[in-house]
């Protein structure tokens, strides 16, 4: 009940861990100033459906289960210094002006499953080739996909999942690999791809 009426959160200088559900469902929370926190737990900020403005996001190394699930006023995301980014950690964005881009660094590692599911303002995805480990669907639904750019291994992933096939509107694909590399699925009948670039 204490909080119920919160929509500015900043934290102490030496907060480096916000922990599981710890803002869960603050439907009031407007912006929150994340400057040197480390890592978010599970559902930190889970169902926080007016967060809009998240300071110093790009400096979160470690991103829990759906910390941001169902935050649908999230528009850009700055995931820079992310390693971890954990299942539906940003999934549920499905409102029409919501998550429009989001930026990775090249230190990420894992994503897990549903991380992005149904973003459905998400129009360009750039995903690093030094990723070790991508879950399931992270993009289904995504259906307002444009442009995206990924390593073989991943794409051909994205293609047996059929969630390529899903986002309707995509016209450029990049495909990054040091080695030319074969597609294990076909494209979507459906689909026209306009731009399909591989790099090798």
């Amino acid at each position: 009940p204490g909080l119920s009426r919160v929509q500015n959160i900043t934290l102490g200088s030496k907060t480096t861990v916000i922990e599981p559900f710890a803002f869960y469902g603050l439907s009031s929370l407007t912006s929150i100033d994340l400057t040197g926190v480390k890592e978010l737990g599970e559902g930190a900020f889970a169902y926080c459906s007016r967060l809009s403005t998240v300071t110093g996001l790009s400096g979160v190394e470690v991103i829990g289960i759906g910390a941001f699930i169902d935050c649908t006023s999230l528009k850009q995301l700055d995931l820079s210094s992310a390693t971890y980014i954990g299942a539906s950690a940003f999934a549920n964005n499905n409102f029409v002006d919501a998550i429009t881009s989001v930026k990775f660094g090249d230190n990420l590692a894992y994503i897990g499953d549903y991380a992005f599911n149904s973003c459905y303002s998400l129009e360009s995805l750039y995903i690093p080739s030094n990723l070790t480990e991508v879950g399931r669907y992270i993009i289904y639904y995504d259906t307002a996909l444009v442009s995206l750019t990924a390593p073989a291994e991943i794409f051909n992933q994205f293609l047996e999942e059929a969630q390529v096939a899903l986002s309707s509107k995509l016209t450029e694909i990049c495909v990054v690999e040091k080695r030319l590399f074969s597609i294990k699925s076909p494209l979507t009948p459906s689909a026209i791809f306009v731009n399909f670039i591989i790099f090798t």
